[in-house]
């Protein structure tokens, strides 16, 4: 019988728990961490960091997280300078958008009335 080596990242959440919690049970149960490793299809050291897990924080531990970068993680610009670059650019491309270019008769836009996009 042949290992199966699969992809764990692509099981659902709730089966990326329940791998996690059968191969932490197995290895409380005595077997060797690359043995659970072997069985399960992973890496041992994944086995090894999901077995301290448990020891520190318990079934919480393996609960699956959301994954992925969070909202607004790691951008480029503080919130302040993104506004402004914002403001800068619809203040520049703002009249052909709204259809009252260079050459445009109509008078000003509400907007430019107002003092320009804040």
């Amino acid at each position: 019988m042949g290992v199966v080596v699969r992809d764990a990242r692509r099981l659902s959440p709730e089966a990326q728990e329940d791998l996690r919690r059968r191969a932490v049970a197995a290895v409380k149960g005595g077997m060797t961490q690359a043995a659970v490793s072997t069985v399960f299809g992973v890496s041992a050291k994944t086995v090894w960091r999901w077995v301290n897990a448990f020891d520190g924080n318990g079934n919480r531990a393996l609960k699956a997280g959301r994954r992925g970068r969070r909202a607004g993680e790691q951008k480029a610009l503080a919130p302040r300078e993104e506004a402004r670059v914002r403001r800068a650019v619809l203040g520049k491309y703002l009249p052909a958008f709204s259809g009252r270019g260079p050459r445009s008769k109509a008078g000003p836009t509400r907007c430019e009335a107002q003092g320009g996009v804040t």
